[in-house]
């Protein structure tokens, strides 16, 4: 059997970010893959020609994915292929032949540019910090962002550029908004944007109308309620909103329409409505985006997660929802024209492949890449999918055999627990817990209350961390080892990051039950959470119902370090020191008390890595970090099928009849 082993990933190609050309004639969509050589992601642009039926590679620099058409065969490239000193480059590149050209530069970071006429473009940016690079002088909030670093004197703001005159104008000068998104639409000349106030206790959006011919501005929308996406349907805005009301700011959100003069503002979406606007299913096996919700031929389309997987629907102004793509694929990204669809999606045990549909009314979709060509050379371990009642609501439960499971040996057993709380996990494939079944792993995972996919009502779990979703997770755990006789029940482990690493914290904690744990990038400790996290002065006191001045005594208890003077369970740390979503701290905190306590525990600091380390961290710290988590349970677990990855001539023989 061919395992997968703790770098195989980097032999995959992901990918995502698909468009189709003005003309609906072509495909254009990024392939990404990690380079364990050169440490990093190399990104280039492939095209499809639909009415030929072949695909072709038009970049090969390794540094472009983000682009736009100038024309109908012309694309805008922002590419790093060169260095630039505080400047982003711009390349142009024909779809019918060459090499892309270098068109132009702008000083700002940009992350959004919209063409506007021949020659003249919006550009939503951020100019490049001036720093002293002694010290930072802070005084807003928030002050740092996970995977940015120190944000406090860069926000986005709208600028036009004039590529002829090269001359960069700011929009609205000595306006310190902070713009969040911005449409242009040529029909009206008119801009919509979104924005929000320099207050650290406001999270809704403000969304105003700007004329371009007339230079006027206008606010069409102000009251309590976070926008998160907005377009044109017909002559209404719709946009899609949380009034963080019945939910908090997990809260699910409505679709909502609007008149251009600010009048008729109205939900849209039905009393039985209740979906998501993203997708929100967990894997370590994709990298990139692309667009998850748009408006065209009079409706909006969006990427849904419903249940387990995530799917494209449609919504009119009279708030039917139809099916687009609901056939057990999980929908990445999309985009739509008048009679043709394209987008990315897993499906089955395959990685992301490109689709196309032919017809808005076909469902009959053609697969246009091959991605998972060199994933399907290794052998998977299926994931066997089951239902389990707790509390009379319905749950899915997951179980992943060891590779090369032989009915009647006893086993080691491990709990995943996904972060979140708001994600999912399903039947798609993670490389983690495919290295962990070839390690002689069974591996079981579910989706406790707090999970993504079932509504409102399932996701709040404001003020019950550590409450039902933990009686959950030990009902689903309790089942397994009942449904599952081959796994030891002396023998299981759990692991998880970000919420998983709360609740791991929290396990050990409440319970001895488990022989080894792995907690990641962790919640420790939620009074000091509130002050160091990008998010943690809102996130904290939203999630506890409690905040550091008005029943501190709940947010206290609500963190597992409070009770950590019962855990027993060996624990190995795992943090990065750029992490500002649970920053590194609360790491410390977890290994410096189990530490005093004599506990067996090891903590793991990845230098330069963020949050993410798990899904696009450097591809060479992603090899080391399941490397500890192996050799941990490996070495704290009772695992005779245990797999050394170094294959040395002493223990070549031994792993060789293990597989």
């Amino acid at each position: 059997m061919k395992r997968q082993k703790t770098d195989s990933f980097a032999e995959f190609s992901y990918g995502h970010s698909p468009k189709l050309s003005p003309k609906e004639d072509y495909v254009i969509y990024s392939i990404s893959k990690a380079d364990l050589e050169d440490n990093c992601y190399k990104t280039n642009l492939y095209a499809y020609n639909i009415e030929e039926n072949f695909n072709f590679q038009l970049t090969s620099s390794n540094k472009d994915s983000s682009f736009i058409f100038l024309d109908d065969y012309t694309i805008l490239l922002s590419s790093s292929r060169e260095k630039k000193d505080k400047k982003s480059a711009f390349y142009k590149l024909s779809l019918k032949g060459g090499e892309a050209s270098h068109l132009f530069d702008i000083e700002l970071a940009v992350s959004k540019i919209i063409k506007l006429e021949e020659g003249k473009f919006l550009v939503r940016g951020s100019k490049f910090a001036d720093r002293n690079e002694g010290y930072h002088e802070i005084d807003r909030l928030p002050f740092w962002l996970n995977g940015a670093g120190f944000t406090y004197d860069s926000h986005h703001k709208l600028y036009i550029y004039d590529q002829k005159a090269d001359k960069l104008e700011e929009l609205f000068e000595n306006d310190d908004r902070r713009i969040g998104d911005v449409k242009f639409f040529e029909d009206e000349n008119i801009l919509l944007y979104t924005y929000s106030d320099d207050d650290p206790n406001n999270f809704y959006s403000k969304l105003h109308l700007y004329d371009l011919s007339k230079k006027e501005d206008r606010l069409i929308l102000d009251r309590d309620i976070a926008i998160s996406y907005f377009g044109l349907v017909g002559d209404q805005v719709v946009y899609v909103g949380n009034d963080m009301k019945s939910g908090g700011i997990n809260q699910d959100s409505f679709v909502y329409a609007i008149d251009l003069d600010g009048s008729n503002d109205r939900r849209i979406s039905k009393d039985d409505f209740d979906m998501s606007f993203y997708n929100s299913t967990g894997t370590d096996l994709r990298y990139g985006g692309g667009n998850q919700v748009l408006f065209e031929n009079d409706k909006m389309y969006f990427v849904s997660t419903v249940r387990d997987h995530a799917q494209l629907y449609s919504i009119d102004l009279e708030g039917n929802v139809e099916d687009v793509v609901t056939d057990k694929k999980t929908v990445e990204a999309f985009d739509i024209g008048e009679d043709r669809l394209v987008y990315t999606s897993f499906d089955g045990n395959d990685l992301v492949e490109v689709f196309l549909r032919d017809g808005l009314g076909n469902k009959d979709d053609l697969k246009i890449t091959n991605l998972s060509e060199s994933f399907n050379k290794y052998d998977i371990s299926d994931i066997e999918h089951f239902t389990f009642e707790n509390d009379g609501i319905e749950f899915d439960g997951y179980v992943i055999k060891p590779l090369g499971y032989i009915e009647g040996k006893k086993y080691p057993g491990l709990l995943e627990i996904h972060g979140g709380p708001k994600t999912v996990y399903s039947t798609m494939v993670h490389h983690e817990m495919q290295v962990l079944a070839s390690q002689g792993y069974f591996v079981f995972f579910t989706n406790p209350r707090g999970s993504s996919g079932r509504g409102v009502e399932f996701s709040d779990i404001r003020g019950k961390y550590g409450t039902i979703d933990y009686d959950d997770l030990m009902k689903f755990t309790d089942l397994v080892l009942e449904k599952y006789s081959d796994i030891d029940q002396e023998n299981i482990g759990v692991l998880g990051g970000s919420y998983g690493g709360f609740m791991t914290n929290w396990i050990i904690s409440h319970t001895n039950r488990f022989k080894a744990a792995n907690t990641q990038r962790c919640i420790t400790n939620w009074t000091s959470f509130y002050g160091v996290s990008d998010i943690g002065y809102y996130f904290a006191p939203d999630q506890n119902a409690s905040s550091l001045y008005d029943n501190f005594d709940l947010l206290w208890e609500k963190s597992p370090i409070k009770h950590f003077d019962k855990v027993e369970t060996p624990t190995l740390i795992i943090h990065s020191d750029q992490d500002y979503r649970c920053p590194l701290e609360q790491g410390i905190q977890a290994f410096t008390v189990l530490k005093t306590r004599d506990i067996d525990t090891k903590l793991v600091i990845f230098n330069g890595e963020n949050h993410d380390l798990s899904r696009s961290g450097k591809p060479k710290n992603r090899v080391k970090r399941l490397e500890e988590i192996v050799s941990w349970f490996n070495s704290r677990m009772e695992n005779p099928y245990a797999i050394e990855e170094e294959k040395t001539e002493e223990n070549k023989e031994k792993n060789e009849e293990k597989e």
